[in-house]
């Protein structure tokens, strides 16, 4: 059964010299995601395996995606929902070839992640995965395509894992996994082999590699100029100034002529009383 995270199985030593040379590359930017964002974030792989034998050939293959979305609470944490749907088609027994056993699987849930950001454009996070699994799993038969079997099964899934994100541009993030820890629960329905349950535990830490994207989406418009925090930026009703504005200015002119005439009579008694002197 496929894990919660698209796993891309690689030589170790490879995965270990890309680690160096991303942690290599950090510049002097921080970049730190801003509060009150909306994060979206997807991975997608695929793989095939082919293995020839004498006489016949098996082919494995399989492909996942798992999105998410969640709310930026702070810069350092995350808190969504999260998804997988994936596929897998390997033969049903190395011994009969000529049966193929598909897997249909898909969770959704909630996740919670925390970040931690360097003194650059690199930031590692953990992130916990809580998930409702169910699937279906069927046989075939090769060249007429026949439903032999199908089963189904229901369960929960919890995964915790961490990451590498390198920010490459406006809150575009390349992101590395590397492998972490899984539970599942899973109750079966029709399975082939009579299984009832099947519980699982798989830590593999260094083992795989899965990579994807996220970008960090700003919720609130930006305001241009300097605003104290709290200050009301919505525009002002100014209706009622507006209607109050004639009335106003004709009260000013009315004041304004009161003052000139008051000025030009206390001009006109100077003149009086200096003619007087005379």
């Amino acid at each position: 059964m496929w894990h919660c995270i698209p796993d891309v199985i690689i030589n170790q030593s490879l995965m270990n010299k890309l680690v160096l040379i991303l942690l290599a590359m950090c510049s002097i930017v921080t970049a730190y995601a801003q509060p009150k964002t909306v994060l979206a974030y997807g991975d997608f792989s695929a793989n095939t395996d082919n293995q020839s034998y004498d006489g016949y050939n098996i082919q494995n293959s399989q492909w996942f995606i798992n999105p998410g979305v969640g709310y930026q609470i702070d810069k350092r944490w995350t808190v969504g929902i999260q998804g997988t749907y994936g596929q897998s088609m390997m033969p049903y027994s190395s011994i009969n070839s000529n049966q193929t056993a598909n897997t249909t699987d898909w969770t959704a849930g909630v996740f919670i992640r925390y970040t931690r950001y360097f003194k650059g454009r690199f930031s590692v996070y953990g992130q916990v995965d809580l998930s409702n699994a169910q699937g279906t799993y069927d046989i075939n038969e090769n060249g007429t395509n026949t439903l032999l079997t199908s089963a189904n099964y229901v369960g929960f899934r919890g995964n915790i894992f961490p990451a590498l994100s390198i920010n490459i541009y406006r809150s575009l993030a390349l992101n590395f996994n590397v492998g972490g820890i899984s539970y599942s629960s899973y109750s079966w329905t029709n399975h082939p082999t009579a299984l009832k349950t099947d519980n699982k535990f798989n830590m593999d830490f260094g083992h795989a590699l899965a990579i994807g994207i996220s970008k960090n989406f700003a919720t609130e418009k930006k305001i241009h100029g300097h605003h104290e925090p709290g200050e009301d930026t919505r525009r002002l009703n100014t209706k009622d100034d507006d209607d109050d504005a004639p009335k106003a200015k004709k009260e000013h002119k009315e004041k304004n002529k009161h003052h000139k005439g008051k000025k030009g009579k206390k001009e006109t008694k100077q003149k009086d009383s200096d003619e007087d002197d005379e």
